[in-house]
C-alpha cells in the first residue's frame, strides 16, 4: 500500500473519532439539558404552557376548608369538654390535604346527596352533614359488583341509609359541600 494512502485512512479514522467524540459530548449535554428544566426559561421551552381555566380551577379547589379548624394556640381541650368524640392525640395532625371520607346517606337529591359523614376530612373529628355533588365525571361503585355508573345515573343505585365511602379530585379538608369523584356503596339495600 502506498505511503499516501496510509495517510489519508489515519486521518480519516482520527476524523471520524472526532466527530463521534464531539456527537457524544453534545448527546450528553442536552440530556443534561432535559434534567434540568430550571436553566430552560419558559419563553425557550416549548412544553411550559401558561394554567389553562381549568387547571387554576383545580388549584382552588385544593385550598382547604374552615370548617372543624382548631384555632392556632388551641389544645382543642376547650372543644373536647363539649364533644363526646376524641380529638387526634397531642401532636398528631391530618394531613393538609383530605380527599376521601366515609358516612351515611341521609338523603338522595336530583344531582347531590346528603352524607352523616364521619368527620375524618375534619380537624376536630366531628360528624357533620355533607352535601356531595355528582358531575359527569362522578363514578358510582358497589363492593361486589363488577359494573360501575357514571355520573347522575349512580344516585339511581343509592339509597337512605347506605354506608358509602367518598373520595373527590379535591381538597374536602374541612369542607361540607364538595363534588364527588367516586362513590363506594359498602353496606346497603
Amino acid at each position: 500500500m502506498k505511503p499516501e494512502y496510509k495517510k489519508l485512512i489515519i486521518a480519516g479514522l482520527i476524523l471520524i473519532f472526532i466527530i463521534n467524540a464531539f456527537t457524544i459530548i453534545y448527546i450528553f449535554l442536552k440530556k443534561e439539558e432535559i434534567k434540568k428544566p430550571g436553566l430552560n426559561p419558559p419563553e425557550n421551552n416549548p412544553s411550559v404552557t401558561e394554567p389553562t381555566e381549568e387547571d387554576m380551577s383545580f388549584l382552588a379547589g385544593a385550598e382547604r376548608g374552615e370548617v372543624g379548624e382548631i384555632d392556632e394556640g388551641s389544645t382543642g381541650e376547650e372543644d373536647a369538654e363539649n364533644s363526646e368524640k376524641d380529638i387526634l392525640p397531642p401532636g398528631m395532625e391530618i394531613p393538609t390535604v383530605v380527599f376521601n371520607t366515609e358516612g351515611t346517606i341521609l338523603e338522595i337529591k336530583e344531582n347531590s346527596i346528603s352524607v352523616q359523614g364521619s368527620g375524618s376530612n375534619f380537624k376536630d373529628q366531628e360528624s357533620r352533614i355533607l352535601e356531595v355533588t355528582f358531575n359527569s365525571k362522578t363514578k358510582t361503585l358497589e363492593e361486589g359488583k363488577a359494573g360501575s355508573w357514571k355520573g347522575a345515573e349512580g344516585l339511581s343505585y343509592l339509597f337512605s341509609g347506605d354506608k358509602i365511602l367518598i373520595e373527590s379530585f379535591y381538597n374536602i379538608r374541612g369542607k361540607t359541600e364538595f363534588p364527588a369523584s367516586y362513590i363506594n356503596k359498602v353496606l346497603g339495600h
